[in-house]
């Protein structure tokens, strides 16, 4: 005998539908006679016992909803219908679309005894109506609210999970002033859910603040207005319900404000339609489908003998899309603000042209696209500044050659000098003695240790947590659908903020958001040519690894050659930053999956923007952030165009044609 046989095992024993194995039992419709034996011969090996019913009458349930033209409702009613159909039974769905068609709905049910249960949407308070059907003893499910009172059947939402998940997301992406719209729709709900919020907040040790949260529509505009514009702004909105997701997308539409560049949002509608906004919005899901089978077991239950009324809470879904910003924090602690912060006047233009100021650079490895684009970018704008380049240092990723290098770029006493530091504690000593000198001091990406926030204007960054977060994705989604996935990690060593800032992300997200990949092995190299040892060491202990994450695409190009050394071209690669052997292996469908990468052209031209300003002895915030580029296959071509300000030459046009993506 077979334990726990459903009516779908019986289905799938017979080779027929639940539907007809539901009408052969009952008796419900007309079924060929060779397929009864068949399914009656099954029933009696597997011992499975069908409800019995009347072969006289089909007896129903009927689902109550506000309306049914969403799809929350319309999932909802087909998870229901499912289930019962199942059990041979069949649901009438009524819309009520406010109180009056409610009232005659059950004044109508009272009376009609074919009717097997009621499931109950309508959060309204209706005990006067719903008296008559509990003195027929007719089951009763609850569904999204309860009515005070009644002791049914009820399955909720899990509020306080859901605003929980949505503030933990944001806070795990940096965000710590993170509005909610807390719209009234039920006070309990409304309790719960501010539960949710502050447990996330006092799990991260971010104090509450009364300030942040708008319980209103009539002052709504009022809190997004002056919390949007104060000294410390929120970064992030939560919407409780669709209510406020709907009032927070009208309000930036208006007032102009980018989403998620200058505010995040977490929405609560629950509709296709979310998916379709631009960005997409990352929204708590009700899981109405869920719900629905959990209210539909409940239910059949109940007519089965079940005494116990239960109230039953179906978990959250966090569905992340692109409306959410990973906000990278200065070596500080700073919020970073953007390029647009730099803007000068006609006037102020003419004023720095009039000066002839000169800069000199100290740069990493002139020999990288990625380095050459910064500088690229500086001159564009120094060029329509009349700022002259005296002095270009290559350090070659090396922190003691650079650190000798550096006493060097005053002996033509620059007015400006721009720093892009091999690493963060070697290199300080170098960078003090430029401190001491009367240039004024910008730093790329990384910041030496020992140096204070008033001995340098400002530091130029791409979003590094924003960057690492989008490349796990890419590995993520790459792997959407097998199980026991295995990858390895292989990070930069030396201690730097920027490329550790994007190596945290990419784990950060693979561990929270992936669960059927493992991260089994984790490497770092400390320069380029150490990737290669690396990457074979790697496969050899752990030649189960299906994908790999590179710090960057010079090292990663390393690891490219030492897979197909090995012979294992079947690895998955991501990585940052795009050269010409790395956007060929991607158009060409090889290893590289995708990137993200900084946009250095445009971070080169923030910089001198940045210097021109620090002459005209105006404030500069320390933090300047230069979003990146995400790219893939599908966008190659127009990224390579966006990244490296030329047209892609012909052995990446050979490439795309191959891939099949030109």
């Amino acid at each position: 005998m077979f334990m726990s046989v459903t009516i779908r095992d019986i289905a799938k024993i017979a080779g027929v539908s639940v539907t007809t194995v539901s009408h052969a039992i009952n008796h419900t419709r007309y079924v060929n006679p060779d397929v009864v034996e068949r399914i009656n011969i099954i029933i009696k090996e597997t011992g499975y016992k069908p409800t019995k019913r009347s072969s006289r009458q089909i007896y129903s349930f009927v689902l109550i909803v506000p309306q049914i033209n969403t799809s929350f409702y319309s999932n909802l009613a087909n998870a229901i219908s499912r289930r019962l159909e199942e059990e041979g039974y069949r649901l009438s769905v009524y819309a009520a679309h406010n109180n009056e068609e409610i009232i005659a709905y059950l004044k109508e049910l009272k009376n009609d005894l074919t009717i097997k249960g009621l499931f109950f949407v309508c959060p309204l308070p209706f005990k006067k109506y719903l008296e008559p059907l509990l003195r027929r003893a007719l089951p009763m499910v609850f569904i999204g609210h309860s009515i005070d009172g009644f002791k049914e059947n009820t399955v909720l939402f899990d509020h306080e999970n859901g605003i929980y998940n949505a503030a933990k997301h944001l806070i795990k992406r940096g965000h710590q002033r993170i509005g909610f719209l807390l719209f009234p729709d039920s006070s309990d709900f409304n309790e719960e859910k501010l539960m949710g919020y502050k447990k996330a907040l006092e799990a991260f040790d971010i104090p509450f603040s009364k300030e942040l949260i708008c319980v209103s529509s009539r002052s709504a505009k009022f809190f997004l207005d002056s919390n949007l514009k104060s000294d410390h702004p929120i970064t992030a909105i939560i919407c409780a319900n669709e209510a406020s997701t709907l009032y927070i997308y009208d309000y930036i539409n208006r007032e102009v404000i980018k989403c998620p560049d200058i505010l995040s949002i977490i929405g609560a509608a629950d509709n296709p339609w979310t998916a379709l906004l631009q960005p997409a919005m990352t929204e708590i899901q009700q899981a109405p489908n869920e719900m629905g089978n959990t209210a539909a077991q409940l239910m059949l239950d109940r007519i089965n003998g079940s005494d116990q009324s239960k109230i039953i809470r179906t978990p959250s879904h966090l569905c992340p899309r692109e409306s959410i910003k990973n906000i990278t924090r200065g070596h500080f602690g700073e919020i970073a603000k953007p390029p647009s912060t730099l803007d000068l006047t006609e006037d102020e233009i003419q004023m720095v042209r009039a000066g002839n100021y000169t800069a000199a650079l100290s740069m990493n490895d002139l020999d990288s696209q990625y380095t050459t684009s910064y500088i690229k970018g500086m001159r564009s704008v120094f060029e329509k500044l009349n700022i002259k380049i005296n002095t270009i240092a290559d350090a070659h990723y090396d922190p003691a050659v650079q650190t000798e290098q550096l006493p060097g770029l005053l002996f033509n006493k620059p007015d400006i000098i721009i720093g892009q530091p091999a690493e963060e504690k070697i290199t300080s000593v170098g960078f003090q003695k430029i401190i001491s000198s009367s240039a004024k001091l910008i730093f790329l990406n990384n910041i030496p240790q020992g140096i204070a926030k008033d001995d340098f204007v400002t530091c130029i960054t791409g979003n590094d947590r924003e960057c690492g977060y989008a490349i796990g994705k890419i590995l993520g989604d790459f792997f959407q659908g097998r199980d026991s996935v295995k990858i390895g990690l292989i990070n930069f060593g030396v201690e730097t903020f920027s490329p550790k800032q994007r190596d945290l992300a990419v784990e950060q997200i693979i561990l929270e958001d992936y669960p059927n990949i493992e991260i089994v092995e984790k490497y770092n190299f400390y320069k380029r040519v150490n990737a290669y040892e690396s990457c074979r060491e790697m496969i050899t202990s752990h030649p189960e690894i299906q994908g790999i994450y590179v710090s960057w695409d010079d090292p990663a190009c390393e690891v490219l050659r030492a897979l197909t050394d090995m012979n294992r071209t079947d690895i998955a690669v991501v990585t940052a930053e795009m050269n010409l052997e790395v956007a060929v292996s991607m158009a060409s469908g090889g290893m590289i999956k995708g990137l993200g990468a900084q946009r250095t052209y445009e971070q080169g031209m923030a910089a001198a923007m940045a210097a021109a300003n620090a002459i005209l002895n105006k404030k500069v915030h320390s933090f300047i952030e230069v979003y990146p580029l995400i790219v893939t296959p599908s966008n190659l071509k127009k990224a390579w165009q966006e990244l490296i300000k030329s047209k892609e030459p012909q052995l990446l046009i050979e490439a795309m044609r191959k891939g099949g993506i030109l």
